[in-house]
């Protein structure tokens, strides 16, 4: 008994003085796996099996491994893939094509159980042949309007020549650009190919869909040793302009009103014309590049199609018969709260103009009335409004009822419009020294820090520029060369073997403050 007694406050002892502390797993593991066995080995010649078994020197796991693993020239079946302890085991699903070198990337394909560090360069490579082909292509792929890089776009090389492949047919060789745009072609046979880029999410690798953005070269390509390799030209990637027309959207009502968008713009040549069954007069306006407005007689009452005919494209809307409510002409824009002094004042409204009265407006500053006039707009739905705007001041535009009236009598009701103008020293200067190597008619934009174009201006050649009267903010500047003089800078289009517009972006932002005046030089190369 005595000797259980001890045994028991010996515990209690122990106990009691043990200090607890948390198991700690030691340093975190930021080793990558390593390759330590691939069978048959890499570099094989000759190869015949239908199984490939790499062993790491950890346990591994799989990460979107299909997507991830980059295969040249692709396998027509995907093959199985799968872990068994520290090795990848992949099971090929076709026969192979003789004398071909194949490369096999895993890009992050694979990675360590414990943290996720991917294998780092880890590629398979095998020939079906006596030899393994060492032609080397390298270059990068930058978005066509932003000028940055493009990660993960495929880069693709065609053995054929003809101008459909893409479209049509896989590659025979493709690779992804990497994080700085990069990309690199290793093991390439000897010949002639084709070179393109797509950024695509259907991962079919056909140029297939409209929103996928192409890049390609002028010319064909030849492989080199890499000893004699140069870098490609950098291939230039964006959206194709899809040239269908039709009427993306529309909205009538009772009125006899009808909006029509179209999906392009009217400038493609594409005619577009309205009718209605049965059949009335149309009163047609345009707005915009791509929106027009139609309006029938208001006193019909009864079911209407309004027919709209775009090329070989046609469109049938039908509209319900209701009972014609007049309106008043509506405001289609807000009334701002602070304007620049040099702002054009101008009210859009939901109907076009048709008479103004010019007697029922009048205009105050600091509740002293000032003289106002009030014209036609190039817009037919908008209203310009000439009075002496002077900053730092106070104003108050009044528009009587019937001031306005627009399409089928809608008239206006009482409008005030009570605003303020920034004091002179709110504003700040931007003045550009643009300097060019050549004499090439360019169009400067400044855009704010969310991309929308404050300011245009069209240079030829070096010139030096001023934006005055600039809000505070953060700015930036880019230049485009408009070949065929629209006014917009156009992508590329693969049909005609038209390659985008040059885009040039200044790489860095501008900030503009208030009273302060900022001094730039962008020298700008060929």
């Amino acid at each position: 008994m005595i000797k259980y007694i001890l045994l028991v406050v010996l515990a209690i002892a122990l106990f009691s003085c043990a200090k607890i502390v948390p198991i700690d797993g030691g340093d975190k593991d930021t080793e990558a796996p390593r390759d330590t066995l691939m069978v048959p080995r890499n570099l094989s010649t000759n190869f015949q099996g239908s199984r490939i078994y790499i062993e790491f020197n950890e346990y591994v796991t799989l990460n979107d491994i299909y997507n991830q693993l980059v295969v040249s020239p692709p396998f027509e079946t995907q093959p199985e893939i799968r872990i068994r302890k520290k090795a990848v085991i992949i099971d090929l699903k076709e026969d192979l094509l003789p004398n071909v070198t194949y490369t096999m990337n895993f890009g992050t394909g694979v990675v360590d159980v414990n943290e996720g560090n991917p294998a780092k360069n880890l590629m398979y490579v095998f020939s079906t042949g006596p030899e393994l082909d060492s032609l080397t292509l390298a270059g990068e792929v930058r978005d066509a309007f932003t000028g940055q890089p493009v990660q993960g776009a495929k880069v693709m090389l065609y053995e054929s020549l003809e101008d459909s492949m893409p479209r049509t047919s896989r590659p025979y060789y493709f690779t992804r650009t990497d994080e700085e745009g990069k990309y690199q072609f290793s093991y390439l046979k000897e010949g002639e190919f084709q070179l393109f880029a797509i950024a695509e999410e259907a991962q079919n690798y056909i140029y297939d869909l409209p929103e996928e953005r192409i890049a390609f070269l002028d010319s064909t390509v030849f492989p080199g040793r890499p000893s004699e390799a140069k870098t490609l030209p950098t291939l230039r990637l964006s959206q194709e302009v899809d040239t269908t027309q039709y009427v993306e959207s529309a909205v009538s009502d009772s009125s006899g009103f009808l909006r029509v968008k179209m999906y392009n713009p009217f400038a493609n040549g594409v005619p577009v014309s309205i009718a209605t069954v049965p059949p009335q007069a149309i009163n047609i306006w345009y707005e915009g590049r791509d929106s027009l407005f139609a309006w029938t007689d208001a006193s019909y009452v009864g079911e209407r199609d309004w027919v709209v005919n775009a090329g070989e494209s046609s469109d049938t809307l039908r509209e319900e018969g209701l009972e014609y409510v007049a309106r008043n002409l509506a405001l289609r824009s807000g009334m701002p709260g602070t304007v620049s002094a040099d702002d054009t004042l101008s009210l859009r409204f939901d109907l076009p103009i048709e008479t103004l009265s010019p007697f029922r407006v009048s205009a105050k500053r600091d509740s002293i009335d000032i003289s106002v006039e009030m014209s036609e707009s190039e817009d037919p739905f908008a209203v310009n409004f000439d009075l002496d705007l002077e900053p730092g001041n106070s104003y108050e535009l009044l528009l009587l009822p019937e001031a306005v009236i627009g399409f089928d009598g809608a008239k206006t009701d009482t409008l005030i419009w009570a605003f303020d103008t920034h004091d002179q020293e709110h504003y700040g200067l931007l003045r550009l020294d643009y300097v060019s190597e050549d004499n090439r008619e360019g169009i400067i934009e400044l855009t704010d820090k969310d991309g929308s174009v404050v300011r245009v201006a069209k240079v030829v050649g070096s010139q030096q520029l001023e934006f005055a009267g600039l809000l505070p903010g953060v700015f930036r500047l880019r230049i485009f060369f408009d070949e065929n003089g629209n006014g917009f800078w156009d992508p590329a289009d693969y049909a005609s073997k038209t390659q985008p517009e040059i885009m040039l972006n200044m790489p860095s932002e501008i900030s503009v403050r208030s009273n302060w005046e900022v001094d730039l030089e962008w020298i700008t190369e060929n």
